[in-house]
């Protein structure tokens, strides 16, 4: 912003003036780091001073025949010494100063310069605002994710509410069992009981050997029980007779 003015403003009505001498209140207290400045900063570097002191050489070629005189105003930040603000800004001032520096000062060149450096202003700014925008968009589109994810789980909590409730209405028509009963298809069920009390009646089938030997084992058992009765039927009569 510094240099935009200068190119823009003021070195244009220096030039326009026609100065036959130029003299420079050089004050540095414009400096970034200087003590002096206030809550607007300008940023000046000692760059910058440099280049104003070639941009004024340049008018004093073309106006003033080179002659220009500086005198030592102002500069606040000496902390340092020579590397300080203050240092470094008066060393890059007299460098521009007492370098050979034959070169005219232009009009149409100020205005290129001018032009390019408002080009690369605007492009700042776009690239700010875009950059802006995005973390706008951005932000909108995680607040957005966050509600619908809230909006998400209340929903699931309301579903899983309802299906309980459905789930003990439910078991409340069943009654308490557990598992819910099979419809019973009765016709099926009496020729089921048809077929059963049928296969009850028929004789039973032949069989195998080991059941016949199992048979025949317990057939001999109850001849056995069968004499047995029968010989203590014997015995008693035999008291009976006795008495």
């Amino acid at each position: 912003a510094w240099r935009r003015v200068w190119r823009g403003k003021t070195l244009p009505a220096i030039a326009a003036f026609k100065p036959d001498l130029i003299l420079i209140s050089a004050g540095f207290d414009a400096h970034a780091k200087d003590e002096i400045q206030g809550p607007v900063n300008l940023g000046v570097k000692e760059a910058d001073y440099e280049w104003l002191t070639e941009e004024l050489c340049k008018i004093a070629n073309t106006h003033s025949q080179g002659r220009v005189i500086s005198v030592l105003e102002g500069g606040y930040r000496i902390q340092g010494g020579v590397v300080s603000a203050f240092g470094r800004s008066v060393a890059a001032h007299l460098r521009a100063m007492f370098r050979e520096n034959k070169e005219q000062w232009s009009e149409e060149e100020c205005k290129k310069e001018l032009d390019v450096e408002l080009r690369k202003r605007r492009e700042q700014k776009e690239a700010a605002e875009t950059a802006r925008a995005a973390a706008i968009e951005a932000a909108r589109a995680r607040e957005e994710a966050a509600i619908e994810t809230a909006r998400a789980a209340a929903n699931g909590g309301v579903e899983d509410e309802t299906a309980a409730a459905v789930a003990a209405a439910t078991a409340a028509e069943n009654g308490p069992s557990k598992r819910r009963r099979k419809e019973v298809d009765y016709g099926a069920l009496n020729a089921q009981l048809e077929l059963e009390k049928a296969g009850a009646a028929a004789p039973a089938p032949a069989e195998t050997a080991g059941d016949d030997a199992e048979a025949d084992g317990d057939g001999l058992g109850e001849d056995d029980d069968a004499d047995g009765d029968a010989s203590d039927l014997e015995m008693l009569e035999d008291d009976l007779e006795e008495e």
